[in-house]
């Protein structure tokens, strides 16, 4: 620019969402941070000479928090702070931000805000999430909010699978992924099921159920580090990647940043306690030097973690409850497999009621309208559930593990979703088919089972369809 400022043009891709909406939301979420909150975003305009369809962005300075060798307190502060102002606002439906101008008349006459507070320039539109948009979604009348209660927005989810299954899970695509192993009717049962169950599981607390803006995916990548310049400054920081991801949800969807999130399955050496106390060093004079350095390494991302948590423990504690307990993370599990039981595979859906089930009255408090559970599930039928999840979802789900297993051992990392960098590309591709091969032959195995193995091969043509499927 002729200031010396940086921007940057973001054009939607087609699997991302609905490209006006979705620009025009983004836009809108950003100016609304901005304006109301000081949010550390970047500032970005829809006013160019082709329309809306992409957005001129501020290009942020610094550095991506996965990146950094040293992450300062500041930073993680700052992290903190920003998802605790977030869940602050008091919204008064769930859906996506839009300007008030670019919602129906209907919309606009209601209220941004639950509550006193007025606001003119914003208002609650409907949802952008992907999931009410995906492939043949996107041309169908569906229930996209903005929506007043909670039921109304659970609904929505399982009607929206239901559809779509009734009406497009005969297709090639379709029965090459998870779902084609149950029948239609089996998964719109078990949806309706869920949606008898919802009432009943749902918190009673008002505060896990308020509409909250949420950034669902902070990862490594989208958090943005500015280092101090001078010893009196402090680290800043800016999130960037506001499109289709964010949304007005419910608090207990809240979920701890990807960035700092660290799984019990990937610590070899450090134990990871489920109270708030600092990680505990274990004794490391029997190992060697890169062994030590892994426990270094353990034991410090345990520690950014717990800082985190604490902080919010401790200025916002539904938010703490909404991303530590088993209560809302069943919950988080029924709302994604309700929207993906055909691409996920109906057995986790099932074993997620099947739990909440065996919870209630537990760990999950019995409604008051409901003082036995709507649903139940028979006990001798467990081992049938089990086989039926293993059969499905779990030979997959360990292949899946070995073959990135595999990738790492060469450097490369393959992600959720079949992704890898562009540059890994062919040698991924390579690995994966000599390692499928190799297993073939090990296992000396007849047509049949190769047809079997390939049919739950984890990167097999067809099987990541679901997530580029084209939203317009």
């Amino acid at each position: 620019m002729d200031d010396s400022r940086q921007v940057i043009a973001k054009i939607p891709f087609p699997n991302a969402g609905p490209a006006r909406l979705l620009t025009c939301s983004e836009v809108a979420t950003m100016d609304f941070l901005c304006t109301r909150l000081g949010a550390p975003v970047p500032s970005a305009s829809k006013d160019n000479p082709i329309g809306c369809e992409y957005i001129i962005m501020e290009l942020c300075e610094g550095t991506a928090f996965a990146e950094q060798e040293y992450i300062s307190t500041t930073v993680l502060k700052e992290i903190a702070i920003s998802q605790m102002h977030l869940s602050d606002i008091p919204f008064s439906q769930y859906g996506s931000i839009f300007y008030t101008q670019d919602v129906s008349p209907e919309l606009q006459s209601r209220p941004l805000y639950s509550g006193d507070f007025a606001e003119e320039e914003f208002r609650i539109g409907p949802s952008v999430e992907r999931r009410f948009y995906r492939s043949e979604r996107a041309h169908v009348e569906l229930d996209r909010g903005p929506w007043k209660d909670i039921y109304s927005y659970i609904r929505a989810i399982a009607a929206c699978e239901i559809d779509w299954i009734r009406a497009h899970s005969g297709s090639p695509a379709a029965q090459e992924q998870l779902g084609a192993h149950h029948t239609p009717e089996e998964h719109t049962s078990m949806l309706e099921q869920w949606l008898s169950l919802a009432p009943a599981v749902l918190p009673q607390d008002p505060q896990l159920l308020s509409p909250t803006l949420m950034h669902p995916d902070l990862h490594g990548i989208n958090i943005m580090v500015k280092p101090a310049i001078s010893p009196a400054d402090s680290d800043t920081i800016s999130i960037i990647d506001w499109q289709g991801t964010t949304s007005v949800r419910p608090l207990f969807e809240s979920v701890l940043p990807t960035c700092l999130t660290v799984d019990p399955a990937d610590l070899r050496f450090v134990k990871l306690s489920k109270n708030l106390d600092p990680p505990t060093a274990p004794d490391v004079s029997g190992l060697d030097t890169d062994q030590q350095a892994v426990v270094e390494c353990e034991l410090g991302r345990i520690t950014m973690m717990k800082h985190h948590l604490r902080k919010i423990a401790e200025i916002r504690p539904a938010l703490y409850l909404a991303m530590q307990s088993e209560h809302a993370l069943w919950l988080r599990h029924a709302l994604y497999f309700s929207s993906h039981t055909w691409s996920d595979g109906l057995p986790n859906l099932t074993q997620t009621l099947v739990k909440m089930c065996a919870e209630y009255g537990g760990t999950i408090p019995v409604h008051e309208d409901y003082p036995h559970c709507p649903i139940s599930f028979s006990p001798e039928d467990d081992e049938a559930r089990e086989r039926d999840l293993q059969r499905v979802v779990g030979l997959e789900a360990q292949l899946e593990y070995l073959v990135q297993k595999k990738m790492k051992e060469s450097g490369i990392i393959l992600h959720t979703g079949g992704l890898v960098s562009a540059e890994d590309f062919d040698l991924a591709k390579k690995i994966d088919g000599e390692y499928f091969a190799e297993m073939m032959n090990a296992g000396d195995m007849d047509a049949k089972a190769v047809e079997r193995l390939r049919s739950i091969w984890p990167t097999r043509p067809g099987r990541f369809d679901f997530a580029v499927e084209s939203c317009v």
